[in-house]
């Protein structure tokens, strides 16, 4: 099996099975205990991103030696040993179920820093096979326990379960599939001078990817734990269209990426992965949008469905800016060029975060509205700087993306006005299929237009 097809299972077990394993749960938990796990969670996952992918995607740029090993795996147990330390005690300091919640997850930075080195180890060598076998018998077995426990009436406590069991087998299996122990005493110099990438990276990932939870606490606080329940749903059913539309390609581009710029092929291997990623996005999020409705009905019941789908068309907007910043980001990380991803991430955080302070004393919706509109500014002006430092023009770049985002718009608008209401499973197994072919046929005729255009 292809690399790719090993990375779509990975991606879809290690994100897709967590996804619809909370969709399962919501339906028999409160908008208010949703809530109240997703503000438990939300800095977990902030500072997650110290080791995926700060010290994972510095490990795979830097050189595979022993000292850089041992540098590496140093400094990885070091932060998640500090900052599982570090929530546990703010979990003493907040209301009782959120901070008895965070003080159980406060393991889960612990484990990341055991994992990371021997993750991506895993990754630069490509083993993508043994990564995503990792990752799905951990995922199933901690989502056996998570249902039986969910059975049992554990409440919310059962995704605590399957956060912390996943995590606990994952580590240890990447440690038996890779062991990265160091060897030697730290160096306190090689430490030093790996920071610098790292810090990058992680920076340009806790801004990046800070928006989400930093928007949960706040619309927690400010509207109240249901308001956090809804919008942790549509976070999550976010999380599993990732899945499905780019996160087997983002995982595997920084590797090959890395390997193209040593022959000096980086910018044709960017623009096959921009193709790549404007095709399968402009399919699934604008279906997504149309099939929110229904999709939630069946996912997580109609009254949280009537509390959640007004949030979705944003995040899915959202979703299609980050898809196609990535390719960028990741061909510039590649080439260790990590400051001007690091400045687009910060600037679409303080624009996001700005335009949803703004926001949230409106409504909910006004707050989701925040993370398309500050993605899709910064998105224009990041283009513009990132494209030349690959060595490719806008004049290569558009013809790639433009098609699939108009036959994708188009076939949305199609759908919301051509198929009529029917119930959910129907109208969701309509929408999907003639979405589909619509799409291709969309595709079709747009390029032949484009042939006829250039022979004339």
């Amino acid at each position: 099996m292809r690399p790719l097809l090993w990375s779509a299972v990975l991606q879809y077990s290690r994100l897709g099975i967590g996804a619809v394993l909370f969709l399962i749960a919501a339906r028999y938990l409160s908008l208010a205990q949703i809530g109240a796990f997703a503000a438990a969670l939300a800095p977990v996952r902030v500072l997650a991103v110290i080791h995926r992918p700060g010290i994972a995607d510095a490990a795979i740029t830097e050189k595979n030696g022993i000292s850089e090993q041992n540098q590496i795996f140093t400094m990885s147990f070091g932060l998640g040993l500090l900052i599982s330390t570090g929530l546990f005690l703010a979990g003493r300091l907040l209301p009782a179920l959120i901070g008895e919640m965070l003080q159980v997850l406060a393991l889960l930075p612990l484990l990341y820093g055991l994992a990371a080195p021997s993750e991506a180890q895993l990754r630069g060598d490509l083993r993508i096979k043994a990564l995503a076998l990792r990752s799905l018998i951990a995922q199933v077995l901690a989502a056996a326990l998570a249902l039986w426990l969910l059975h049992q009436g554990a409440e919310a406590w059962a995704l605590v379960a399957f956060a912390v069991t996943n995590t606990a087998l994952g580590t240890a299996l990447a440690l038996w599939l890779a062991p990265a122990w160091p060897r030697t005493l730290p160096c306190w110099a090689d430490l030093k001078r790996l920071s610098v990438p790292v810090s990058r990276i992680a920076a340009r990932e806790l801004a990046n990817g800070a928006a989400f939870p930093l928007l949960q606490l706040l619309v927690t606080a400010v509207l109240g734990l249901a308001a956090g329940g809804a919008f942790q749903i549509a976070a999550r059913l976010l999380a599993l269209i990732d899945t499905l539309a780019v996160a087997p390609i983002r995982y595997i581009a920084l590797p090959r990426f890395a390997q193209a710029a040593s022959r000096t092929t980086l910018p044709n291997a960017v623009l096959r992965s921009l193709k790549l990623t404007s095709l399968i996005t402009c399919l699934i999020y604008p279906g997504a949008i149309i099939s929110a409705p229904e999709l939630l009905v069946l996912t997580v019941g109609p009254a949280h469905a009537a509390a959640t789908v007004s949030l979705i068309p944003a995040f899915c907007l959202f979703g299609m800016t980050a898809a196609l910043m990535m390719p960028l980001t990741q061909g510039l990380t590649a080439v260790n060029q990590t400051q001007l991803p690091l400045f687009r991430s910060l600037a679409t955080l303080a624009v996001v975060l700005s335009l949803a302070l703004a926001g949230v004393s409106h409504s909910l919706t006004m707050t989701a509205a925040a993370l398309p509109l500050g993605s899709g500014l910064v998105l224009l002006l990041y283009s513009r700087a990132a494209l030349p430092r690959l060595g490719l023009t806008t004049a290569e770049v558009v013809p790639l993306i433009l098609p699939p985002m108009l036959a994708g718009s188009l076939m949305a608008l199609a759908l919301a006005a051509l198929i009529p209401a029917l119930p959910a499973v129907v109208s969701l197994v309509a929408k999907v299929f003639c979405g589909t072919a619509l799409y291709a046929a969309l595709l079709l005729v747009i390029g032949w237009l484009q042939k006829q255009r250039v022979a004339a």
